[in-house]
């Protein structure tokens, strides 16, 4: 079974939420990349602090790129099922 492989039968696209990062977290990716790479002054010896917030900046940008093309590729449409049909009763004649 392949990521992304809609089942018969079921409606809608619940895979799509295990297969990609959504909005939120992307945009927490660039929040954070962005403190770590502007607002921190801190040096750690063997880890440039300044390169890992970019790296999450770019992780989230690219993210976000991700969810706004998987988001609009879902179907824009509902299935219409018609109700079920009542059984009907015969009621006696109204005088």
């Amino acid at each position: 079974m392949f990521i992304g492989q809609i089942h018969p039968g079921k409606t809608g696209y619940s895979h799509e939420r295990k297969a990609s990062m959504n909005f939120g977290f992307s945009i927490f990716l660039i929040a954070v990349g962005a403190i770590l790479a502007f607002a921190l002054n801190v040096h750690v010896k063997g880890v440039e602090i300044d390169v890992v917030g970019y790296i999450l900046m770019l992780v989230g940008a690219v993210g976000l790129v991700w969810s706004a093309v998987v988001y609009n590729r879902r179907p824009r449409y509902a299935e219409e099922v018609p109700p079920p049909e009542a059984p009907r009763r015969e009621y006696p004649p109204r005088y």
